[in-house]
């Protein structure tokens, strides 16, 4: 097994199959699989998302957002006292822009991510309304995100999602 392969199979998670109506054992799970998922429904607010696939897209969404903060910190405050970016405008407005681009991007697909959340758990796209309560919304929503799958496998918003 080459190094590659060690991380890849490192950062997946392999479901325990128990029951008929969980995920079969060769089903493709983790974080990159989670992500690839979220670009590739980015418009879909009808199917389920899991627990996991969730919270792995948050997770990789943290990452990517704190790398561009610190890249953007980086180019404001420059590399030393005094001393200019030697990569001129790349290297100082550039990672501005991406960094107020970032979450401008990932809204709709955002909002899609926790929509199909809200499904698997069996709550309507109405549920995300809950968000906009001042101080109780967060903390309801962080309720209704953590909860586990509501079985049976399929509810009125699909099959059990894969991830």
């Amino acid at each position: 097994m080459t190094d590659h392969e060690k991380i890849l199979h490192a950062l997946t998670i392999v479901p325990q199959a128990t029951d008929a109506d969980q995920v079969p054992r060769d089903a493709p799970t983790g974080i990159f699989f989670s992500y690839k998922s979220y670009w590739k429904n980015y418009k879909n607010f009808h199917d389920r998302t899991s627990c996991a696939g969730y919270w792995w897209v948050v997770l990789m969404n943290f990452l990517i957002g704190l790398a561009l903060f610190i890249l953007m910190y980086k180019a404001i405050t420059g590399s030393g006292a005094n001393s200019p970016n030697p990569l001129g405008f790349f290297g100082t407005v550039f990672p501005i822009i991406i960094f107020v681009l970032w979450p401008i991007v990932n809204a709709v697909p955002g909002i899609a991510l926790t929509i199909r959340r809200l499904h698997d758990i069996g709550r309507s796209w109405r549920s995300y309304f809950f968000a906009f309560i001042p101080l109780a919304g967060p903390v309801i929503m962080l309720f209704f995100l953590t909860a586990s799958t509501k079985r049976p496998p399929q509810n009125k918003f699909g099959y059990l999602p894969q991830v």
